[in-house]
């Protein structure tokens, strides 16, 4: 399948959106960034689509995604063995973050697939790998979670 990358620096909340309708299996062309940016009511400024509003949106507005967010790594991992997929948000004020998805568990559930990751590399945000491994991840959850900061993990499944 292929997914897309954000093209301006708050749209990844959109854009992680726009991939896991994709996911579904519903046409989800770049052009419907603008519409979701609007239905996410995103901010003007480098802020990007705020948390609670991201939440309303998948766990009760998205016609073709059902949400839930959890807490655990654990539960996080079940879904995604039951071919559900994540979506993440790495908080890392109170305003800013950054939305990705996680697809699946390649390599013997080593390796998570992700997509719209971003790794920063000389001060600068680049499109990271196509996956992250496990313990990685996990010790990226932790170190957000570890701050006044947090990870947001929501489990997609289609309706």
């Amino acid at each position: 399948m292929r997914y897309t990358l954000q093209r301006s620096v708050s749209d990844c909340g959109p854009v992680a959106v726009l991939n896991a309708l994709r996911w579904a299996g519903r046409p989800a062309p770049y052009s419907q960034v603008k519409d979701l940016r609007r239905k996410l009511k995103l901010g003007t400024k480098q802020e990007g689509v705020d948390l609670g509003r991201m939440n309303q949106f998948l766990t009760r507005e998205c016609r073709y995604l059902k949400g839930k967010k959890v807490k655990t790594f654990r539960e996080m991992e079940r879904h995604l063995e039951k071919s559900g997929i994540v979506l993440l948000r790495f908080c890392w004020s109170k305003t800013n973050g950054h939305y990705c998805l996680i697809t699946r568990r390649l390599k013997e559930g080593k390796i998570f697939e992700t997509v719209n990751m971003y790794e920063v590399i000389n001060g600068s945000n680049v499109p990271a790998k196509v996956g992250i491994s496990r313990s990685d991840l996990k010790r990226s959850m932790r170190d957000y979670k570890s701050k006044s900061t947090k990870c947001l993990i929501w489990l997609l499944d289609k309706r």
